[in-house]
């Protein structure tokens, strides 16, 4: 019996150091870990029509987790997404004439989220860009959204828009 519990807690010790080894290793990698309930900093925002917008970020690389939460009028909308680093385009979205195609890749120390969305029918296209980067104490995280449109029948671009919002680590 003792022999058993000795070898159970040999094997308890050993997933712990597994796990702070990836951990490690992931960071050494360059890539932060993005994990945590992060609120909106208004006062360092653009306005957002809400009365509270959280983000719940769970980040187990490949995979990052993201709910987005916005608190108006004293209703809760929620919108959650996965998205994969290592390359997978199962984020392409068909519906009738409109297509959307996802890519994410890590650029440094910030994650790249790109969208574009084509209306076929229209010939226009709009190139949604987000940056995810965490300050150096870890402790905000600035999401800048850059919107770039285009109608490809005759090459007219748009002006881009961007926008950076702060959040703030709450857990």
């Amino acid at each position: 019996m003792r022999k058993a519990l000795v070898s159970w807690w040999m094997f308890i010790a050993a997933m712990v150091c597994f796990a702070q080894a990836e951990t490690q290793n992931s960071n050494k990698q360059g890539k932060p870990d993005l994990s945590g309930t992060w609120i909106l900093d208004k006062s360092k925002s653009p306005k957002v029509d809400a009365d509270k917008f959280t983000l719940v970020i769970v980040h187990r690389e490949p995979e990052i987790r993201i709910t987005e939460k916005l608190l108006k009028d004293g209703r809760e909308l929620i919108k959650e997404s996965v998205h994969y680093t290592d390359g997978r385009s199962d984020s392409d979205i068909a519906k009738g004439k409109d297509y959307s195609q996802v890519k994410i890749k890590w650029q440094g120390k910030a994650l790249v989220i790109e969208n574009a969305h084509t209306t076929s029918g229209t010939r226009f296209e709009i190139v949604t860009t987000e940056e995810w980067k965490l300050s150096n104490d870890n402790q905000s995280l600035t999401r800048t959204v850059a919107n770039r449109q285009r109608v490809s029948l005759n090459e007219t671009i748009f002006p881009r828009i961007e926008r950076k919002y702060i959040f703030t680590r709450s857990s």
